[in-house]
């Protein structure tokens, strides 16, 4: 019902085959509600907030209702036009700002995936939650990509697909949407009971860095950075000499190479600063020269890829005769980090660090230790006089 406060108008005269768009929440998003027999009063979100397109896409929807061209038969839609137009369209965030090449790479390769299981004709309409749990099944077995996977693996694929499906909700085509609901919407893709999240340790950093420069010269720097920094890999590789203001002393985190899109101002930490002045000065750059330029693509202005730092880093494992940690690389670095700064301010090591959800750095970067844990089950507090007290064995 129509407000003072909240928009709404109906169109279309017949019974039946009137269209309403509104607002739940004043000056919000408008929403459109159609009667479908059998079914009851379908509700959507038109994605934006102008009432005047409003109008003119329930008028579109009313008059094909009115000739019973209503989207209560609707087209089927096939998994394989949907994901071929998903991918062709959705270049953009929600924030307006470009998806990066490797996530629409790993995106293709999931709707590959999907595709190769469902089939490109299947009509996304029969794509119900009982038939998730085969290809959840088969996934993990390897019988889509002949390698077994882990439940993570698995789920990236279905909230993938949800994504799509929830997109096709949203996308209208002569005023009504390409997809009538997302079958998916309650189904909750399963998620990993025990995640692998190795974190390097101190003994093994400082053997790595006594061969770093036996693997490259290049190395050593990014070993400190990644130590000290507690920054992704892209955001390290990324940096270029003109985001530090070594007289400040601090740093500039691009948000073109942030995981959130986000740009970061932090101190320089002061263990990083010998290493970069020494890297200043035996490799003098100007401006905005990259920090890492490719050995072998220096020319062309790109810096070294993630799959150079890992191979380097396994060849500094081997050397240093370290055992790498099973399931991880450079990430194991970020969790040591955020894992040593457990007893600091949260926020603070969020902003230090890069994490725009707190929740996130909790419940996947900072990791129990056996050291804290034993101060938590010996601590002890006296009643009589409120005093805190350490039990000792």
């Amino acid at each position: 019902m129509a407000t003072r406060k909240r928009w709404s108008s109906s169109v279309g005269a017949q019974r039946g085959a009137r269209v309403r768009v509104y607002e739940r929440r004043p000056g919000g998003q408008l929403y459109c509600a159609v009667w479908l027999p059998g079914r009851g009063v379908s509700r959507r979100s038109l994605g934006h907030t102008d009432r005047e397109r409003a109008l003119r896409e329930a008028a579109d929807l009313a008059k094909l209702r009115a000739a019973g061209e209503s989207a209560d038969d609707p087209k089927p839609v096939t998994l394989g036009a949907l994901c071929e137009r998903y991918l062709a369209e959705v270049k953009h965030a929600r924030d307006g700002s470009l998806k990066s090449e490797a996530y629409r790479r790993d995106c293709a390769r999931r709707s590959e995936r999907l595709l190769g299981w469902f089939g490109k004709e299947c009509d996304v309409r029969n794509l119900t939650p009982d038939r998730i749990p085969a290809y959840v099944r088969a996934r993990r077995a390897g019988e889509i990509t002949g390698r077994p996977v882990r439940t993570r693996s698995v789920q990236y694929d279905l909230v993938f697909l949800k994504i799509v499906l929830r997109w096709a909700s949203g996308v209208f085509e002569n005023g009504r949407p390409l997809l009538d609901r997302n079958p998916l919407a309650a189904y909750s893709p399963p998620r990993e009971r025990n995640p692998r999240r190795p974190m390097i340790d101190t003994g093994a950093v400082a053997k790595l860095k006594t061969v770093a420069e036996q693997v490259s010269p290049q190395l050593p720097l990014l070993l400190v950075l990644m130590e000290t920094t507690g920054r992704r890999l892209s955001s390290v590789l990324g940096l270029r000499w003109d985001d530090f203001d070594l007289k400040r002393q601090t740093v500039r985190w691009r948000a073109e190479l942030d995981k959130t899109r986000r740009e970061w101002v932090t101190p320089i930490p002061k263990a990083a600063m010998p290493r970069l002045r020494a890297s200043r000065r035996n490799r003098p750059a100007i401006g905005s020269a990259l920090v890492f330029p490719h050995p072998k693509r220096s020319k062309s202005g790109l810096p070294v890829t993630r799959h150079l730092a890992s191979y380097w880093l396994k060849q500094a494992f081997e050397v240093a005769g370290v055992a790498k940690p099973e399931g991880s690389l450079w990430h194991a670095f970020r969790r040591r980090w955020a894992t040593t700064r457990k007893h600091l301010p949260l926020r603070d090591v969020a902003a230090a660090g890069g994490w725009k959800d707190l929740t996130t750095l909790l419940t996947c970067y900072q990791q129990p230790d056996e050291e804290t844990m034993r101060e938590v089950v010996d601590y002890q507090k006296t009643a009589a006089t409120g005093t805190r007290n350490w039990l000792t064995y």
